[in-house]
């Protein structure tokens, strides 16, 4: 079916194959398989129906979330983004849900990539066009100032996606958040808090974590529409500078200031500034402090207690949780300091 295009974290005489039992990517040490036919015929037959025939493709030898993701290259030389998992994966409903997104995002939020989704050989997959580079996940800033302008462009993008949520769109504040107690378990001596934060220091967390959801709960910010996973990566740069947000499986109706808040993370996380970052960017300015001060408490408890969970989960993505988690804790201590 075509040769095997070596991706990033991809060896050469590595292969890429599907775990059928947990549904995750994986390297494998046999040779000459391209990371695609691990999909299966009925998959792929329905796959080269919608988009011609693919004569390579290139995937990355793990991922935090179940199935197989890969840039295709077709006969003719069009290139496209597939990502398919099972059906039974839990990550299934969220192509569902990221599907039915497509129908009503406008073009700045990717609503005319999708080209197809299929339902077939027991899988969801999502077949998008014309993805290429996605250059500020490649970027390594040199500095705050670099930061803040490159953020500052890519939420300017973001935020002009103004659109009303529709009604049968899932709300966080009834189906994520309610489940955030952490601080106020650790408060309470029922789970254990960072070492380095004083019993006060908690309990301001824990105060500030029930506070998130009357922000999340506000009438004014009822209708918007969070991405809930904004991450630089997730801005598709095209050439003449034009950024799209792209990975809208977990868009819930929910409050925009929790995907400001979790690019400011990503800022810490990186190594810069994030409060410096904040009080630079106009599209960060808008919020009120106390409001930024709940949802980073209450994602700081959410990343912490979602690392302690390792059935199931990639050893990759509970670390990365924890990261996440502890640069929260980190710069909402500094905010209260």
């Amino acid at each position: 079916r075509g040769e095997f295009d070596h991706g990033a974290g991809v060896t050469p005489h590595m292969t890429v194959g599907l775990d059928t039992a947990t549904g995750t990517i994986h390297p494998m040490t046999d040779s000459g398989e391209r990371p695609d036919l691990a999909l299966g015929e009925t998959v792929l037959d329905a796959i080269t129906a919608c988009i011609g025939e693919v004569v390579s493709a290139t995937t990355a030898a793990a991922g935090f979330t179940p199935g197989i993701k890969y840039l295709a290259t077709t006969i003719d030389g069009g290139l496209y983004f597939v990502k398919s998992a099972p059906s039974h994966s839990w990550v299934a409903r969220d192509y569902e849900l990221e599907a039915r997104a497509h129908n009503w995002l406008p073009a700045s939020a990717s609503g005319s990539l999708l080209l197809a989704h299929l339902t077939v050989g027991d899988h969801q997959t999502l077949i998008f066009r014309g993805l290429r580079d996605r250059n500020p996940g490649a970027t390594v800033w040199a500095d705050e100032t670099e930061v803040t302008d490159a953020l500052c462009g890519l939420v300017r993008t973001y935020t002009g996606i103004d659109v009303a949520a529709p009604d049968d769109l899932p709300s966080s504040v009834t189906t994520f958040w309610p489940g955030l107690t952490f601080w106020r378990d650790c408060a309470n001596g029922r789970s254990h808090a960072p070492t380095e934060l004083s019993a006060a220091a908690v309990a301001a967390f824990a105060r500030l974590e029930e506070r998130a959801m009357t922000v999340l709960s506000r009438t004014k910010w009822a209708a918007e529409v969070s991405h809930e996973d904004l991450r630089r990566d997730q801005f598709l740069i095209e050439e003449d500078g034009t950024a799209t947000v792209v990975d809208w499986s977990f868009v819930t109706r929910t409050p925009r200031i929790v995907d400001a808040v979790s690019l400011g993370v990503g800022v810490a996380v990186a190594g810069f500034d994030a409060e410096m970052v904040f009080n630079s960017s106009g599209p960060f300015t808008d919020y009120d402090a106390q409001d930024i001060n709940s949802i980073l408490a209450a994602l700081a408890g959410y990343f912490l207690r979602a690392a302690l969970v390792t059935e199931g989960k990639p050893d990759r993505l509970c670390a990365a949780q924890f990261t996440q988690g502890k640069a929260c804790v980190e710069w909402l201590a500094g905010r209260l300091e």
